[in-house]
């Protein structure tokens, strides 16, 4: 290329950057003059699982509260059995895949699993009827089968837990 050819691209290239640069400039200027808006914002929305199930159930004011207080406590308390539950089976396969099992730390770990599954459904049970207390009727026979739907949930196996499930379809009866 020749030198009068490397010019025309470069003013082409200056005329277009001067062109953006124009814009930007014309945009601001614009928000400027038209001041500050205010942006609308969408309503609150539940955010925690505790929250959306309260909203489920239609509950308001101090009840609602009690009930998100409740579920709270409920996730803290499962959470740690679950822990200490997930630490005990650790133990028991350490046990189980050692060259010399000990077979009294075996059974000891089990007596401590029975205990903290015991403790897992104390909690469970403590959740249920305390938060039960809270609601009418309607909302009662409304907790009682979301909590269906999560046992269901949870019955299944973990890889499947995350899929929806399929509605099972009727076999027509044989003739």
């Amino acid at each position: 290329m020749n030198g009068s050819g490397k010019r025309w691209w470069l003013v082409i290239a200056l005329l277009l950057s001067v062109g953006v640069n124009a814009g930007i400039l014309s945009i601001l200027a614009i928000q400027r003059l038209r001041g500050p808006q205010e942006t609308k914002r969408p309503a609150v929305r539940s955010t925690t699982p505790f929250e959306k199930a309260a909203d489920h159930l239609h509950l308001r004011g101090e009840k609602r509260q009690r009930f998100i207080a409740i579920h709270r406590r409920f996730f803290a308390d499962s959470h740690k059995a679950q822990a200490r539950l997930g630490v005990l089976h650790r133990q028991m396969r350490r046990q189980f895949s050692s060259s010399h099992p000990d077979e009294n730390r075996i059974e000891q770990i089990i007596v401590e699993l029975a205990e903290g599954y015991a403790d897992l459904d104390r909690v469970v049970a403590r959740t249920v009827l305390e938060s039960r207390t809270l609601l009418d009727r309607r909302q009662e026979k409304a907790y009682l089968k979301m909590l269906s739907r999560l046992r269901a949930v949870a019955m299944r196996r973990p890889a499947d837990r995350d899929r929806p499930r399929k509605p099972q379809r009727r076999q027509p009866a044989p003739p």
